[in-house]
């Protein structure tokens, strides 16, 4: 029997249900949508970005946003709808240190805009001119890191419709089973699966493409072992008690 991809035309979906895929920064947002988008204009998905369409198109099956914006909306939360969604966590730890090293130099728009709350400086002039890696973590702690560990400390893990996959997990995926999970929740199948899988590999960290990124800087996991201050460290533990343990870390 054909697959369901083979079969997809205009009027018959790739997905069963419409699915909600979505990250956080500095999680797997450029992971994510160097594997989906490619794929679903491949093969005829339709593909929201919610992030860049802010009006929700007629017909969409698969919607993604890189701040998880949907699951604060209750028009797409509505239990009585058969929805699937799934997000991509990161340490906590690793989220302070991989977003100051980050914003450092990175080209984003938003961090080149003079803000009054940094006496007309930029976001990344006033990260840059702060004199110690403690200092710096700080900031991001009161500042985006911060805001970040907010929102992953609210998440409903208990919402069987919602899958959290670690970072740190498809980082190190060698096989693809965590991959194969993710695609499979959302509600891929047949010939999908495979070539989402393809896509994956592609784009892992573990492939010899990766190199170069400004988004993927080293491709390790448990930076904070030996780059997380311990001032930083410290706010972490008091602010966010319990948050590491929360979404599975040690």
């Amino acid at each position: 029997m054909l697959s369901r991809l083979r079969q997809n035309t205009n009027s018959d979906p790739m997905l069963e249900h419409q699915a909600f895929l979505g990250t956080f920064h500095k999680t797997g947002t450029t992971l994510m949508r160097k594997i989906v988008e490619p794929f679903a204009k491949k093969n005829g998905l339709k593909f929201w970005i919610m992030h860049e369409q802010e009006t929700e198109p007629q017909s969409w099956e698969l919607c993604f946003h890189y701040h998880s914006k949907f699951l604060y909306m209750p028009e797409f939360m509505d239990d009585s709808q058969p929805r699937r969604y799934v997000v991509t966590i990161r340490d906590p730890r690793d989220v302070v240190v991989s977003c100051t090293k980050y914003h450092l130099d990175s080209e984003e728009e938003w961090l080149h805009v003079p803000d009054d709350r940094f006496g007309g400086k930029t976001y990344q002039q006033h990260l840059n001119s702060l004199e110690t890696t403690a200092e710096r973590q700080v900031f991001e702690l009161e500042n985006v890191a911060g805001g970040i560990l907010n929102q992953l400390r609210n998440l409903d893990a208990s919402d069987e419709r919602l899958l959290l996959v670690k970072l740190e997990d498809l980082m190190t995926d060698f096989d693809l089973m965590h991959f194969h999970r993710l695609f499979s929740h959302l509600g891929f199948e047949g010939d999908a699966i495979p070539k989402l899988l393809e896509l994956s590999y592609k784009n892992s960290v573990f492939a010899k493409n990766f190199a170069g990124s400004r988004h993927i800087r080293s491709g390790r996991t448990r930076l904070w072992e030996t780059e997380l201050s311990s001032e930083a460290a410290t706010i972490l533990d008091e602010r966010y008690a319990g948050l590491v343990e929360q979404l599975g870390y040690e």
